[in-house]
């Protein structure tokens, strides 16, 4: 087997968006990481995106190797030992095993016309497995992809306002092992989000924020499949906030 490291440059159109990925292959490697990393350890590729007046952002990829990675597990296949005035709830423990992980993160930002309409997209992506025998760990995050839109504009007597959409895609987890969990993983499922805020400049640096957000906006009914009350529970619906926020 050999080991290699790959890392090309990609330019995306209109963006100059420039990818790091490393690429490894091969059984070979958990060997050798095992042997330089004795102890906990991060290796890490950190991308900065070009920047200008159109675009910025960065990539990170990580390859880290945890020796004595502590992780909580459900015991058994099917087991509800814990009796409780509630009822019965699975039992899970806590366990130790050297791990492997691997991911990135990406956040990129496109003004479509400059300081005032902008699209951004993040993502993020993990892998991992126990060293040794490749298995799966349980409550590692699916592939995360945020989309977003907003506008700045300029009002009479100094106000600013901002608009944004976003959006969020959760794909469902297919990295897991099957014996220890009680269900199979959630389906995917997508989220929208919509934000509003009027901005009055004070005094020196003062300022004073009037923000409504609105997370979750069609009210969709979604598990996270790293949320253990999933078992029992969808997570939270549609979350309206209004805030006032002075700066000094």
């Amino acid at each position: 087997m050999i080991f290699s490291s790959i890392l090309p440059s990609v330019i995306g159109y209109g963006l100059g968006v420039k990818l790091s990925v490393l690429v490894v292959c091969g059984q070979l490697v958990h060997h050798v990481l095992h042997r330089l990393c004795p102890l906990q350890g991060r290796s890490a590729i950190v991308e900065r995106l070009p920047r200008n007046g159109f675009s910025d952002g960065d990539v990170k990829g990580f390859v880290p190797v945890l020796v004595h990675f502590v992780y909580k597990e459900q015991h058994g296949h099917v087991e509800f030992d814990a009796q409780t005035l509630a009822g019965e709830y699975p039992i899970f423990r806590y366990r130790q095993r050297d791990a492997f992980f691997r991911g990135f993160d990406l956040d990129t930002r496109y003004y479509v016309l400059p300081q005032r309409l902008y699209a951004r997209l993040k993502g993020s992506m993990v892998w991992a497995e126990e060293l040794k025998t490749g298995r799966y760990f349980p409550y590692i995050p699916a592939l995360r992809l945020t989309e977003e839109v907003g506008l700045r504009l300029d009002l009479p007597k100094h106000w600013e306002s901002e608009l944004s959409v976003s959006h969020l895609f959760v794909d469902r987890q297919h990295r897991f092992d099957r014996s220890t969990d009680l269900t199979d993983s959630p389906d995917p499922y997508h989220l929208f989000g919509l934000e509003a805020s009027l901005t009055k400049p004070l005094r020196g640096r003062q300022s004073l924020r009037l923000t409504l957000s609105v997370d979750n906006l069609f009210n969709t009914e979604y598990k996270e499949y790293t949320n253990r009350a999933r078992y029992y529970a969808h997570d939270a619906g549609r979350d309206i906030r209004l805030a006032l926020r002075w700066h000094f």
